[in-house]
C-alpha cells in the first residue's frame, strides 16, 4: 500500500492531487492521440467527447505543474534556509 513518508497537514491533501495527476497523465495519452487522428484524418463529425479531452488535460497537466513547482521550489526550499 502507498503510504505517505512526508510533513502532515496541508501536504498530505496536495499529494492526493498530484496522484490523480499521475493517473490523469497516463489517460490522456491515448485520447489526444485518437482525437489528433480524427484532426488529420478531417473525420470532425466524431469529435464530440474533445470538451472531455481538453477539460482532462486541464485538470490532469496544468493544475499540478503549478502545485508541484511551489511545493519544489517554494515550500521546501523556504524550509532548508
Amino acid at each position: 500500500m502507498w503510504r505517505f513518508r512526508g510533513r502532515a497537514g496541508f501536504v498530505r491533501y496536495i499529494s492526493v492531487l498530484l496522484l490523480t495527476h499521475t493517473i490523469l497523465a497516463v489517460v490522456i495519452v491515448p485520447m489526444i492521440l485518437v482525437t489528433l487522428r480524427r484532426a488529420w484524418l478531417e473525420r470532425f463529425d466524431r469529435m464530440d467527447y474533445c470538451t472531455v479531452d481538453a477539460a482532462a488535460w486541464f485538470y490532469g497537466e496544468c493544475k499540478p505543474a503549478v502545485i508541484v513547482y511551489l511545493m519544489l521550489y517554494q515550500v521546501y526550499t523556504a524550509q532548508n534556509r
